[in-house]
């Protein structure tokens, strides 16, 4: 919830890329599930999570490009994904 506010994400779609960008950059998880994603989401949103939503925003991250599977059929993230940190952790 901290990193979605610090970052500015508001909407579920903006809070799903600062999930993925989360999970990926600030706790450096190379490869992440989409239940990671959801859980991220969940621990923020609390009882107004919205599964159903939750899963539409996570399946138009994939076709807008912001997420790509990996052979081991686990997701990363792409160029496209908001929210990029561009080495913070080396800094």
């Amino acid at each position: 919830a901290a990193y979605a506010d610090h970052v500015g994400a508001h909407s579920l779609p903006q809070k799903l890329e600062a999930a993925a960008a989360y999970l990926t950059q600030v706790k450096g998880i190379e490869s992440f599930s989409r239940p990671q994603v959801m859980r991220t989401v969940m621990a923020s949103e609390g009882e107004n999570f919205e599964r159903d939503e939750s899963l539409r925003n996570f399946a138009r991250m994939i076709k807008d490009g912001k997420i790509v599977r990996n052979e081991q059929g686990m997701w990363g993230i792409t160029e496209n994904l908001g929210y990029r940190l561009e080495d913070r952790k080396t800094g």
